[in-house]
């Protein structure tokens, strides 16, 4: 009996260390992944073993795809060595990774597709964006996929918030969704337990997706990830995949890829997508590594020196992140403090743990709220006034709940014309040190940005951005006595152009060489005065 135990037990322990062998045919690891408009568009994304499968969708209810669209896919090869530099991957071997979109989609719209050529998938549904009504989605981090166990902890917490909101529009991964890039098997596990065939998944990397098949991981690059997902190709050419926007109803969505060692790539990018979506009336920023962390607080301080300045600046309402795995909510956040201003600041939120590793939690004078040691996701919904967030376990039991007010406030002015605008700045000086611009409430969603930069240092002094009809000024201080202080004060309008205006505030002090240069020449000057006059009585 013992022995017939042992050779149980060896015959168990192979199998638990045998890799899942990973899908293969015309169609396998199919993701729903987001368009640039959620309303009318969808990436598609899949491995093949051929290079002309095609995507046939059409609305739910024609389940004979009577009426289907058939989409052309685009397809790169690909595979992964076992070494190759140094790093290990496991699995990989040579396949397609394909793709396709789907456009001109009617908003809210239930629709289902299958992928294939002779033989295709099961359907895989998803939901248009609901035009002009309120929304939910479902964020979740670091369920760090490493077995169907694991795998299934998530699929509990997305069961529970499909049954507290049907209606849930897409889920949210701020990263480490597997637990090595790496490993094929991983991925495979994510496949198998995700829902992604119900849903549209929108995801940034973390550092897992990028760790290898090392015992001991290294980082590789975004390679694995950017095999699995096929994202808007709208971020920058240096984070292309990995950084990307999206936008849902009233609703911008910024992926963040946190892992790139090209930040400043990033931030120039965001910068640029900001100003391009002034009509937009909240901001939600998604990246893997938290801005206040806990178990990991010293990675924070790089993530503030670089995002801190430009969230604030922007007004950014909501960023979801991960990385810590512990759920904690900040409370609002200005200039690092906490805020109490209603449109000044911003909520940041690490999700805490979508699978079974969890840290305690470091104490943190930022955070309002924390969650430790329990497997939880965030079910999030926005309408035309508030962001809603209600924090979930695996049973569905709410553990947090929060609002977020729209700050993104003001009345458009039909009749705004960049002129008039022009002539309404003005300026004044409150001291011998400060001044102060104005202008219009009329520069809400016309005018992008207001600043003011000095010549002499090359610098923004002071700089708005006009996400609110009542920023109306801005004051800068510096001016330098006993001297000329020059300044521009430019104005970037939504349409993108940029119209530049001196201002020039003079306070230097006369020599007193040029009082005399000056009282020579007065002199001068009347001397010459009474001699005309002498020549005319004459």
């Amino acid at each position: 009996m013992k022995k017939l135990f042992a050779i149980v037990i060896m015959i168990l322990s192979v199998l638990i260390f045998i890799p899942v062998k990973a899908a293969s045919g015309q169609a396998y690891y199919i993701a729903t992944t987001p368009g640039e408009d959620l309303a009318t568009s969808i990436n598609v994304s899949w491995h093949s073993d051929i290079t002309d499968a095609v995507v046939e969708y059409t609305v739910a209810t024609d389940t004979t795809y009577a009426n289907k669209t058939i989409v052309a896919g685009t397809c790169r090869p690909f595979s992964k060595a076992a070494s190759e530099g140094g790093y290990l991957s496991e699995g990989f071997a040579q396949r397609n990774v394909c793709y396709a979109t789907l456009s001109d989609l009617i908003p809210n719209t239930h629709y289902m597709y299958r992928v294939g050529k002779t033989t295709f998938s099961s359907n895989h549904t998803f939901n248009t964006a609901v035009s002009s009504t309120s929304f939910s989605f479902v964020h979740i981090t670091d369920p760090q996929y490493g077995s169907l166990s694991q795998a299934s902890i998530f699929n509990g917490l997305m069961t529970s918030a499909y049954a507290i909101n049907p209606d849930i529009g897409f889920t949210l991964f701020t990263g480490d969704i597997v637990d090595r890039g790496g490993k094929e098997n991983y991925w495979d596990y994510f496949y198998q337990q995700s829902n992604v065939a119900k849903t549209v998944v929108a995801t940034v990397p973390g550092n897992h997706e990028y760790y290898d098949a090392s015992p001991s991981p290294q980082t590789y690059d975004g390679s694995y990830y950017n095999a699995f997902f096929r994202n808007p190709q709208n971020g920058p050419e240096a984070n292309l995949n990995t950084s990307y926007y999206f936008r849902y109803n009233n609703a911008l969505f910024i992926m963040i890829n946190s892992e790139s060692k090209n930040q400043t790539a990033n931030t120039a990018w965001f910068t640029e997508v900001m100003e391009a979506n002034l009509d937009v009336d909240f901001v939600i920023c998604a990246m893997h590594r938290s801005f206040y962390g806990s178990t990991y607080a010293s990675d924070s301080v790089n993530v503030r020196n670089l995002w801190l300045k430009l969230f604030d600046r922007y007004g950014v309402d909501l960023v979801l992140s991960g990385h810590d795995h512990v759920y904690a909510r900040s409370y609002k956040m200005y200039n690092n403090q906490i805020s109490n201003d209603p449109i000044r600041g911003t909520t940041y939120i690490i999700g805490g743990s979508g699978g079974p590793k969890f840290y305690g939690a470091q104490p943190n004078p930022e955070y309002a709220k924390i969650v430790e040691q329990t497997a939880c996701a965030n079910i999030i919904t926005i309408d035309q006034s508030k962001i809603s967030i209600q924090l979930i376990n695996a049973a569905g039991t709410s553990l947090d709940t929060y609002a977020i007010a729209k700050k993104r406030i003001g009345t458009v002015d039909e009749n705004f014309t960049k002129e008039t605008f022009l002539a309404s700045i003005t300026t004044s000086l409150l001291s011998k040190s400060s001044a102060k611009v104005t202008w219009p409430e009329s520069g809400y969603h016309q005018v992008a940005n207001m600043q003011v930069i000095s010549k002499k240092y090359g610098f923004a002094v002071a700089d708005t951005h006009l996400y609110n009809e009542s920023f109306t000024e801005m004051i800068f201080t510096g001016i330098l006595q006993n001297a000329l202080n020059e300044y521009i004060i430019r104005v970037k309008f939504a349409d993108g152009t940029t119209v530049d205006i001196d201002y020039v505030i003079d306070n230097r002090v006369p020599d007193p060489i040029d009082y005399v240069t000056i009282t020579e020449a007065l002199d001068l000057m009347i001397e010459e005065l009474m001699l005309q006059f002498g020549k005319v009585f004459e």
